[in-house]
């Protein structure tokens, strides 16, 4: 596979075979189950992230993502009572850090999830999206074009 100077896939088939490192977000929100709704809608606004990662005693148990919150959740104030674990998706679908990107989007599709939990011996990683991964086929497309 050739890349660009900086590891950049020069193509969308170069991508699709990259490992899923190439897309991946290691900055991903992690909260207790107890955690109110509230504080997992304003860490994910204040770090641009479309979802959070839900643990119990330190073991993730579970994925709230935006359109949880905007499926579940009906009145703005309930958010103040809502605790993660009412809202939360289980179990999280999880990938290893060799999946290839054509991989994940087939796990996610088939899923019908729009991100997926990368972990390494039962520790996670970080997150990869659909978003995350329809970006950098933009960027690649861009520089293609130009």
């Amino acid at each position: 596979m050739e890349a660009g100077p900086s590891g950049f896939p020069l193509s969308i088939p170069e991508l699709l075979s990259s490992p899923i490192g190439i897309v991946l977000d290691y900055d991903a929100i992690f909260l207790e189950s107890d955690e109110y709704a509230r504080r997992a809608v304003e860490l994910m606004k204040e770090r641009n992230q479309n979802c959070v990662l839900v643990s119990h005693k330190g073991e993730v148990v579970g994925i709230v993502s935006e359109t949880d919150i905007l499926d579940k959740m009906t009145r703005a104030k309930e958010m103040e009572k809502i605790r993660l674990r009412e809202i939360m998706t289980s179990p999280v679908i999880a990938v290893a850090p060799g999946t290839t990107v054509q991989e994940a989007i087939t796990v996610m599709k088939n899923r019908k999830i729009k991100q997926v939990m990368v972990h390494a011996y039962s520790a996670p990683i970080g997150i990869v999206s659909m978003k995350d991964i329809h970006e950098m086929m933009g960027k690649i497309a861009k520089t293609t074009i130009i």
